[in-house]
């Protein structure tokens, strides 16, 4: 890989790495649904060209725009708005993974076999092992949102494998349309003062709301859908596992993260566990016809 795409892809896993981080602060200042249900409307502006009907696929568009979507966002950004430390919640992100290859079993059909059950047990381990930290027990229920939401975004993964025909830029722009009224319609029903905290907002969470926006949901994604398309997923998926690195770094150097042994010792087992399930699958694809 050339030094200009190497150095890219590592600019790609910061944005996703950092967001987790200065979304915590944004949500001390404004709750965390209405939040993201207007950093989706920026998307929607900016990507409505991009919307085209497609006859008989509507359905599987929908089910994907809303579990990748509103459903995934708003149990993330309600567990990470709530837990104590953004680690965990981050680390947890990455069931996502363990989660897909569970579901193709039953939804797809897929063999699994003993090298990615190795992995998806180190992955659900790990999370396991600093669960159980007293330090993150007190926030528990943040924990358990942000696995919610994993859930939920291996579900898309699983979706999104069931059809084509769709370019990044119209899928994240159907994401945004479904995504937006859910979000208001969740806000109302499950927070307060929302408006008045957006009418009092100061510069830095207008910004964070416009990096979640533009940078994480816009150039890092559709930059790694550049990338995929001049390399291999197997050459790729060992730069995603930095996204979750810069999360714990930037959130213990500016957040003053508590992180536990066991926290570190559990997010490491996690990460390994999903290497593996990554790799292998990937490799799979590419080179075995038996999965």
């Amino acid at each position: 890989m050339p030094l200009p795409h190497l150095l890219f892809m590592i600019v790609i896993t910061f944005l996703w790495g950092f967001a987790p981080v200065i979304m915590k602060v944004a949500f001390d200042s404004v709750p965390p649904l209405i939040f993201t249900c207007v950093r989706f409307l920026l998307v929607a502006v900016v990507l409505i060209p991009f919307l085209r009907w497609h006859s008989g696929k509507m359905l599987l568009i929908v089910a994907i725009a809303s579990t990748v979507g509103w459903l995934e966002f708003s149990l993330f950004f309600s567990g990470l708005a709530v837990s104590g430390d953004v680690t965990p919640v981050a680390v947890a992100a990455q069931l996502s993974v363990p989660f897909a290859t569970i579901l193709s079993i039953f939804i797809l059909g897929e063999i699994v076999r003993w090298r990615r059950w190795t992995g998806i047990l180190l992955a659900f381990s790990g999370v396991m092992l600093f669960s159980f930290d007293p330090h993150v027990m007190a926030y528990a229920g943040g924990l358990t949102l942000a696995i919610g939401g994993a859930f939920s975004h291996a579900m898309a993964m699983v979706l999104m494998r069931r059809i084509d025909g769709i370019g990044v830029f119209e899928l994240q722009a159907w994401v945004a349309v479904v995504s937006a009224p859910m979000l208001f319609l969740l806000s109302l029903i499950f927070e307060t003062g929302q408006f008045e905290a957006f009418r009092s907002a100061t510069w830095d969470v207008w910004l964070t709301l416009f990096y979640g926006a533009f940078l994480s949901s816009l150039v890092a994604h559709a930059g790694f859908y550049w990338m995929v398309q001049r390399y291999e997923v197997t050459v790729l998926a060992p730069f995603t596992l930095l996204a979750p690195i810069f999360t714990i770094l930037f959130g213990y150097l500016l957040l003053g993260d508590q992180l536990t042994a066991r926290m570190l010792i559990g997010s490491a087992i996690t990460l390994v566990g999903v290497a593996i399930v990554t790799l292998r699958t990937e490799d799979l694809r590419e080179s075995d016809p038996l999965p």
